[in-house]
């Protein structure tokens, strides 16, 4: 400073003025970065939770009869650090739990293949809902009887695969949609109850070579084949 440098008052008190004002501006922003950083990492708005949740069925749907159960288990750890984590995690675990207690049997997945197959046909199917609930052996049999079913049918079967994945894709995003009210909501247990839940990918193909086998099974030449067996 020059030795006979002589601060003028009123200069130093606007600097002191605009200094302060920067600081208080810095100290602003610098709280506002921060919660901004925090609120990227620790929340996610309904579109991010349905993405994550969406992750979680669609690894489990693809892996959980391929892949070792404690390596399944173990995906919970990929979960991204948010505030709705722990809800995430639990999901991940009733999800889990869910369809380990699952199983689609033979006779259940007759009865999605028929309906479909009926569906696929109308308006021309004469069958009626009613008949549809008996679905037993001798309703079966009886329905490859007609040779216009049988006809439809064939048609039937070269688009079915791609009708259950389109199938279990509603049932994918109605089933993330209720998971996700279900942590909005608090009730995450509730995931355990939901009955229409999506597919597994081996499922889908067990249900696969089930229509095959229905067609051929249920042909003239087969069921007269089953008959003389019986004696």
């Amino acid at each position: 400073m020059p030795i006979n440098y002589a601060p003028i008052p009123s200069e130093i008190e606007n600097y002191k003025i605009a200094i302060h004002h920067l600081t208080e501006e810095n100290l602003f922003l610098r709280k506002q970065l921060q919660h901004n950083q925090v609120s990227d990492v620790l929340s996610l708005d309904a579109e991010q939770l349905k993405d994550e949740v969406f992750k979680m069925i669609d690894y489990l749907m693809k892996n959980l009869n391929y892949l070792p159960k404690e390596q399944i288990f173990a995906y919970r750890k990929t979960i991204r650090s948010c505030t709705q984590r722990s809800a995430l995690k639990r999901i991940y675990f009733l999800i889990f739990t869910r369809y380990l207690q699952a199983e689609k049997t033979k006779e259940e997945m007759i009865k999605f293949i028929l309906r479909k197959s009926v569906k696929f046909q109308k308006p021309t199917s004469p069958i009626q809902k009613h008949e549809m609930k008996k679905m037993n052996n001798a309703f079966v049999q009886q329905l490859f009887l007609s040779p216009q079913y049988q006809s439809h049918y064939s048609s039937f079967l070269s688009q079915y695969l791609q009708l259950a994945l389109d199938e279990n894709k509603q049932k994918i995003q109605k089933y993330v949609n209720f998971i996700v009210e279900s942590i909005s909501n608090d009730q995450i247990e509730d995931v355990l109850n939901y009955k229409r839940f999506p597919w597994l990918n081996e499922w889908i193909q067990q249900s696969v070579q089930i229509a095959k086998d229905l067609q051929f099974s249920s042909k003239p030449q087969s069921l007269e084949n089953k008959k003389k067996r019986k004696f």
